[in-house]
């Protein structure tokens, strides 16, 4: 992985920029916001992103539980340098509205609507999505910190965004 991100910081052989940029929560504003706060890019993403960053082409990728977008835009971005003529979509999809908003304007921040078919959707995992598409490539950063099993009511903002039920599987089980 060393290697590869020491080529993407680099460029593409033929010249395409790979510069990506986000915006997104800081912590302590995710700490304080309501249940609809979008979680910060934290060391489990860029971890992540080193798997998306296989250099594969995926020209129809998916991005559940986006957050601000990272994984899916860096996913493309990754797999157009390999085959930049490929036709290529990108659908990021989350059931916060805010992270929608997030993730959008990092499509336009990283140009990835004027090169793409890219478009992002608020909705709970795979509904709303047409079930006969098929896709090249699916990645999430979904939430998965355990936490308590009282009502939600109780829980801290925090835990709104990153709970993944008592075990941390909610999502992952679905």
């Amino acid at each position: 992985p060393a290697d590869l991100f020491a080529d993407l910081e680099e460029g593409s052989k033929d010249g395409k920029d790979f510069t990506c940029l986000f915006v997104t929560d800081f912590p302590l504003e995710s700490m304080r916001l309501s249940r609809n706060a979008v979680m910060p890019i934290g060391y489990d993403t860029l971890e992540l992103l080193s798997l998306s960053a296989d250099g594969r082409n995926s020209g129809r990728i998916l991005d559940i539980c986006c957050g601000c977008g990272i994984q899916g835009i860096f996913a493309w971005k990754a797999s157009q340098m390999g085959q930049p003529s490929v036709k290529s979509s990108l659908t990021l999809t989350d059931i916060n509205g805010r992270a929608v908003y997030f993730a959008t304007a990092n499509l336009a921040l990283n140009n990835v609507l004027q090169e793409a078919q890219a478009h992002v959707v608020c909705n709970d995992l795979f509904e709303g999505l047409d079930k006969n598409s098929k896709l090249d490539c699916i990645v999430s950063n979904p939430p998965f910190v355990a936490g308590p099993a009282f009502s939600a009511p109780q829980l801290q903002p925090a835990l709104f965004a990153v709970g993944g039920g008592t075990d941390g599987m909610n999502l992952l089980r679905r």
